[in-house]
């Protein structure tokens, strides 16, 4: 449903009725993102929960991702040089191991994608971007930012 506000009433519509009640204005002020706004004793407000609401779609989004096993297993090599022989000699687990083997997608909200990338040293935000964009340079080890060293700082100098 799309708003919109004139003469401090608040109107109500499908966006081609909006857009053609408005038809002789070039820009007119139409409000829509869904759950954004929420009508409170006749006024169009922002929905206060309307964040936490995005995340938590974003979140389920995330966890319905999949990539097929030779995907993963490409994007682990290019990024970490581990084979999935050497990912399969850690698991321990009998149930994990047979679903690390015989599976044919991995899905994003299976627990042992976190078990064997915190193994391999890649955060949960790494593995979501992986799953979302299939580039496995977000497997790539984050480099964190260091102090320079004072030779550093007496080169910097120096130029």
């Amino acid at each position: 449903m799309y708003y919109t506000i004139q003469n401090n009433l608040l109107i109500k519509g499908e966006k081609e009725a909006l857009e053609q009640f408005y038809s002789d204005i070039k820009e007119f002020p139409i409000y829509y993102e869904e759950n954004k706004y929420i009508v409170e004793d006749g006024e169009l407000v922002l929905n206060p929960n309307y964040e936490e609401e995005q995340e938590q779609k974003e979140r389920e989004r995330i966890a319905k991702l999949s990539l097929t096993k030779r995907e993963v297993f490409l994007g682990l090599f290019q990024a970490k040089g581990v084979t999935p022989d050497q990912i399969k000699a850690q698991i321990t687990d009998p149930m994990a191991l047979i679903e690390f083997e015989y599976a044919n997608d991995y899905y994003r909200f299976n627990p042992l994608i976190d078990v064997v990338g915190n193994g391999l040293g890649i955060t949960s935000e790494q593995l979501d971007k992986f799953f979302d964009t299939k580039d496995y340079t977000y497997l790539l080890p984050i480099e964190e930012p260091t102090e320079p060293t004072e030779e550093e700082i007496e080169v910097k100098e120096n130029e």
